[in-house]
Order: C-alpha cells, then sequence, then structure tokens
C-alpha cells in the first residue's frame, strides 16, 4: 500500500497536471510552456503564502522574512531581492521559467524516488535523450481531484492552498482535469472561473494570488497562441 505522501504546492500542481493512465501532462499537445508557467506561479504563491514576497501596484516585493524554503522557492527569493527594482508580476513568472523547466526536472525525479512516478530513459532518433513520465500513485491525485471539487462546489471558505491550486487549474487552462466527464468540462470551467474571482483568502495572500493568476494566465495564453501559429507554419 502506497503512504500518503506530503507534497508541497509546485509539486501537488504537477502530479495533479499529469495524466492519470498515460505518459505526460494534460494539455501538452497544445503547450508544454503552460506547466513551467504553473510550476513558476506555484512556487512565487508559495513565497507569498509564507510571506516572503507580497504584491504592491502589480509589483513583487520582497518582506524580509526569512521562513524555512525548498530549492526552487530559495532560489527565486534570492533572484527577486538581487534585482535593482521591484519589478511586475508578469516579468517574473516569464523571468523564472528557466527555474520551472529545472524545477519539473528535478521534482519528476523526486517524486519517481518517493513512488510517485515512474520515469523512462527514450532517446529520439536513437540520439536525443529524453524522459516519459508514468504516474504510480494516481490514487493520490484522484482523492485531491475530488477534493478541490468539493471545494470548488461548496460555499465554504477554501484553505489558502486549496485555493492557490484552484487558481493555478484555472490559469493554465486545464480545468477539464476537475470534470468527472466530457459533458461537465463546460460547468466546471465557468464555476471555477466564478471561484477563483469570489474566492477570498485573508490579506495580502488573496491580492497576490489574484496578481499572480492573471500573469500566468497572460503567460500561458500568449505561450499557446505562439506554440499554435508556428504549428500552422
Amino acid at each position: 500500500m502506497l503512504m500518503e505522501p506530503n507534497l508541497n504546492i509546485p509539486d501537488q500542481f504537477l502530479v495533479l497536471a499529469h495524466k492519470q493512465d498515460k505518459s505526460g501532462f494534460t494539455g501538452s499537445g497544445i503547450s508544454d510552456q503552460y506547466l513551467i508557467f504553473g510550476l513558476t506561479g506555484a512556487i512565487l504563491l508559495d513565497l507569498s503564502r509564507l510571506e516572503a514576497i507580497r504584491t504592491e501596484g502589480g509589483m513583487i516585493v520582497p518582506t524580509g522574512k526569512e521562513p524555512e524554503l525548498y530549492d526552487a522557492a530559495k532560489e527565486a527569493l534570492h533572484t527577486i531581492r538581487q534585482s535593482k527594482k521591484n519589478r511586475k508580476v508578469k516579468y517574473w513568472v516569464r523571468k523564472l521559467d528557466s527555474l520551472g523547466h529545472r524545477y519539473k526536472k528535478d521534482a519528476l525525479v523526486n517524486l519517481h524516488r518517493q513512488g510517485m512516478m515512474r520515469l523512462e530513459k527514450k532517446k529520439f532518433l536513437g540520439l536525443i535523450p529524453y524522459r516519459k513520465s508514468y504516474l504510480l500513485n494516481w490514487t493520490y491525485r484522484k482523492k485531491r481531484l475530488e477534493h478541490l471539487r468539493k471545494v470548488m462546489f461548496s460555499n465554504k471558505e477554501a484553505s489558502t492552498e486549496d485555493a492557490i491550486l484552484l487558481a493555478l487549474i484555472s490559469a493554465c487552462g486545464i480545468s477539464a482535469i476537475l470534470a468527472s466527464h466530457k459533458k461537465e468540462r463546460k460547468k466546471i470551467r465557468k464555476t471555477l472561473k466564478a471561484f477563483t474571482r469570489n474566492n477570498e483568502i485573508a490579506g495580502a495572500v488573496s491580492k497576490t494570488l489574484q496578481e499572480i493568476q492573471a500573469a500566468v494566465a497572460a503567460s500561458v495564453s500568449a505561450a499557446v497562441v505562439a506554440s499554435t501559429a508556428g504549428a500552422g507554419n
């Protein structure tokens, strides 16, 4: 029997976005970049949740607090602090996308070690190495999605963690993972948008969540448009 893992928010988002019974991630046929922006947004939102950053006038501002952080969050916070001036949320979502790429790679390895994922090494044309990932602990993903569905459809105040995950799912355009069947997808999309618009989390976390969600959504939209245009050429 698989043990219930204790995953941080970026790792949870990675598991939720993964296909349950196939290799790869939901929506990756359109653009893999949504996942990277989602992971970057998750790291920034974790920094906000832990009060290491806040937003002021659409800018990310370090607070000076020193919470206990995982490596990717430490690196993101260090980069933000090194900036000579405060910059817009959208700037940091895109600036830190290389961190998102590295985090995805490292997180998949860590999830593999925890028994959550299986990684297979492949070579394209026998030359270019790449990896395929498969979800092993699908019950964890199923339980988390069922929990998030209940949160979304209820009138109860969501926890900060639940609100962050729902905001990221909405921003990245993968609300279909919350649907129990295809005919429900439109309803889920509308309900999720309403939830993320109306949900209130105390203080600055709510404002920062909204700012980062908007920046991730804008970045994902631009990436999808660019990917679609490239495919048409």
